[in-house]
């Protein structure tokens, strides 16, 4: 894989997680789902800016402000574009295809109580919080931690493709015994004149 390839890949991927990230706060703050409309537009917007950052060396502290700033980004883009769910419930007649997201105005249809909820409250900037230290971790850390696991299960399939298939055994161990070579003692005398006749006869 080319630099280019490379960057436009981490690009990619740090982008495909912040809005990711963001969407899931918004919502768990308390906000409609995004429409797929605007998580494509937001995703698009992120993977320029995304990818033309991939390839500067940036500091720890300028990706904490930049994903804090998306995160507004973010948050402003998923408030001011309609969503496809209506936040309005309404006890005389169903929602027409005009109504905008609102987060601001809830018609309860019991009491007919308007409870109004605002963006700045505690849980939605919690949410968003919590994105933004999950994408700044993600940026910094992700990707040394996927490349090393990668690494690391490379050379675990290579090595093992190399064992050989069939193990040979250990030889056993040689025990070594000590012996005499002394001869046995047979009790016979043998003198060192074994080898010599009978006295010749004398002439008379």
């Amino acid at each position: 894989m080319t630099e280019r390839w490379a960057r436009v890949a981490r690009g990619t991927a740090a982008a495909a997680f912040a809005t990711f990230a963001a969407a899931l706060s918004h919502t768990i703050g308390g906000a409609a789902a995004p429409s797929a409309f605007v998580l494509l537009v937001g995703g698009t917007f992120a993977v320029l800016v995304c990818v033309l950052l991939a390839g500067r060396r940036i500091t720890a502290l300028g990706v904490v402000a930049s994903v804090l700033v998306s995160q507004l980004g973010y948050h402003a883009l998923f408030t001011l574009v309609p969503s496809t769910v209506s936040a309005t419930v309404a006890s005389g007649g169903a929602a027409g295809p005009a109504d905008w997201h609102r987060h601001g105005v809830v018609e309860l249809a019991t009491g007919g109580v308007t409870t109004a909820h605002s963006h700045g409250d505690t849980t939605m900037w919690a949410a968003h919080l919590v994105a933004a230290v999950a994408t700044i971790a993600a940026i910094l850390f992700a990707e040394r931690a996927t490349l090393a696991a990668l690494a690391a299960l490379t050379v675990r399939i290579l090595a093992r493709r190399a064992a050989p298939t069939h193990l040979v055994p250990a030889p056993r161990r040689v025990r070594w015994v000590r012996v005499n070579r002394r001869p046995r003692n047979l009790g016979v005398v043998l003198l060192h004149l074994r080898h010599r006749g009978p006295p010749a006869l004398a002439a008379a």
